[in-house]
């Protein structure tokens, strides 16, 4: 969110503030590439990949399991940053 022109990392304590608050949205680049079944984070479009990497970013965590599929068995688990 943004506050009176600053931009906040945690929600705003009391209502009257939050009232004032206005939803910053980031955008990326959509993709048309099948992704059903990869398993892969390499394997994944670009354009995946850098949305991935951009939610790992605003959210400060990494992104640990993908779903590719409604499938069970489709999902990336990502272990690469230990």
């Amino acid at each position: 969110y943004e506050c009176d022109g600053t931009r906040l990392t945690e929600m705003p304590a009391t209502l009257q503030a939050f009232q004032r608050c206005k939803p910053v949205y980031e955008s990326f680049p959509g993709w048309k590439d099948e992704i059903r079944g990869v398993r892969s984070f390499s394997k994944l479009p670009a354009a995946v990949q850098k949305y991935l990497e951009g939610v790992q970013a605003l959210a400060g965590i990494p992104v640990m399991a993908i779903s590719t599929s409604p499938e069970r068995g489709d999902i990336i688990s990502r272990t690469d940053f230990f």
